[in-house]
């Protein structure tokens, strides 16, 4: 467990009852104006002046996301990210392709009373996401034979499209909502405490270790489950 959710949770069980005025990235979180975190001297505070860089990407067909932004995916026929944020902070938002994979990370932690924001705009045929960190993201025009989310931490996803087999495997908390993503097979698995809404038209396998609640759509031919622990998997109205 890294160093954020240990203060988080030092607060939570002493009954701190202090503001958080800004939030921070990669380890560090700003309390009542007082830096939390190791290397807290090197946390770029935000300008306040935003700005929108706009930048061309090599190919890629995964996504990797591991900051703390508002993400909006589209599907494209270019590949371009466009980063709206402090002027002193979006230098240190890296977005890097390597391999097949759109890297979105941070050189550096920063502090920020705006939000950072993101438009992706790359292939339809898009295979993997990967969320590390706390962002919210949303994906449109997902196509293809397989799509798979990784949610490990906080977050929360939706999704768009159609797809053959989807696939979705979180450990840690937030929301997943491919309601709108139409998929013939769905395969779930959850350890943590997270909502998932899918649609399956096929077949559904389930697999809860935690307290997370799993809502489907499409009346699937098949629903297979297991749960350990307090979680439920029910039709949707």
């Amino acid at each position: 467990m890294n160093f954020k959710w240990n203060v988080l949770f030092v607060l939570a069980f002493t009954g701190f009852s202090g503001t958080a005025l800004s939030e921070a990235v990669t380890g560090k979180i700003m309390i009542d104006g007082q830096e939390y975190g190791s290397g807290s001297s090197n946390v770029i505070q935000g300008s306040g002046n935003i700005v929108t860089d706009k930048r061309k990407l090599s190919a890629f067909d995964k996504l990797s996301v591991n900051i703390a932004a508002d993400i909006e995916y589209i599907a494209s026929d270019r590949y371009q990210l466009v980063l709206t944020a402090d002027d002193n902070i979006a230098p240190v938002v890296t977005s890097v392709v390597r391999g097949s994979t759109l890297l979105i990370d941070t050189e550096r932690s920063y502090s920020t009373g705006s939000r950072v924001h993101a438009k992706v705009y790359g292939p339809a045929l898009l295979g993997q996401l990967l969320l590390d960190g706390s962002s919210d993201i949303n994906l449109q025009g997902i196509a293809g034979n397989s799509f798979e989310i990784n949610l490990d931490g906080t977050g929360d996803i939706t999704a768009q499209g159609k797809v053959k087999n989807l696939i979705i495997q979180v450990d840690g908390s937030g929301h997943v909502d491919t309601k709108a993503l139409h998929a013939e097979n769905v395969t779930i698995n959850v350890d943590g405490s997270t909502d998932v809404v899918v649609t399956a038209t096929n077949k559904l396998d389930v697999t809860i270790d935690g307290v997370s609640d799993v809502t489907y759509y499409g009346h699937p031919n098949a629903i297979n489950k297991s749960i350990d622990g307090v979680g439920e998997v029910t039709a949707g109205n």
